[in-house]
């Protein structure tokens, strides 16, 4: 995974099983990061003829063009954010690519994925309608402030996620070298 790189364990926050966790968040964000400029949005999609499991970044698309300039529009259900799930990809920004890496993270820490439906569509209902399980529900090993951070960065509404894939980084690393992180902490 993208966010368990190998790297030295000494002297990383956590321990165990996540002490790599946010180490490397620059190779899990940083593509993301330099491909998101002003007016830019990196599209999340599905390998043509391939499953939920074959997945990529998509071509970087003008924020605004229409369907004629992106060509089809294709998306991976489960690293969908809700307002493209609810087909409102004009809104889509930045904080999209965010809700993505944040299901990556989610995938990390638990060894689950957020949302589950019995096919695409149950799938997208569900990144639709329901708010994931807290990480420390499904492994009490999960550090609070991964799942803080984790959270945020899959809060349904748009305005309460990182508004970019730096600033998600940015609060990986804080955590990493035990500075504070922005994320909320749940009490």
């Amino acid at each position: 995974s993208c966010f368990s790189s190998a790297f030295p364990s000494s002297g990383i926050r956590g321990g165990g099983r996540f002490n790599q966790v946010g180490h490397n968040e620059r190779s899990a964000t940083a593509g993301v990061s330099a491909a998101i400029r002003p007016g830019i949005l990196v599209e999340a999609h599905a390998v043509a003829g391939g499953s939920d499991d074959e997945r990529g970044w998509g071509v970087a698309a003008r924020v605004g063009a229409t369907a004629e300039e992106r060509g089809v529009v294709m998306g991976t259900p489960s690293y969908m954010s809700p307002e493209i799930a609810a087909g409102r990809a004009d809104t889509a920004d930045a904080r999209s690519d965010v809700f993505a890496l944040g299901v990556i993270l989610y995938e990390v820490l638990t060894g689950t994925r957020p949302f589950r439906g019995d096919s695409a569509v149950g799938i997208i209902q569900a990144v639709s309608s329901t708010t994931p399980v807290d990480p420390r529900k499904v492994s009490r090993q999960v550090p609070r402030e991964l799942a803080a951070i984790c959270m945020k960065a899959l809060s349904k509404d748009p305005a309460g996620r990182y508004p970019t894939a730096r600033e998600f980084a940015a609060d990986l690393r804080d955590y990493r070298n035990f500075l504070p992180i922005t994320a909320a902490q749940p009490t």
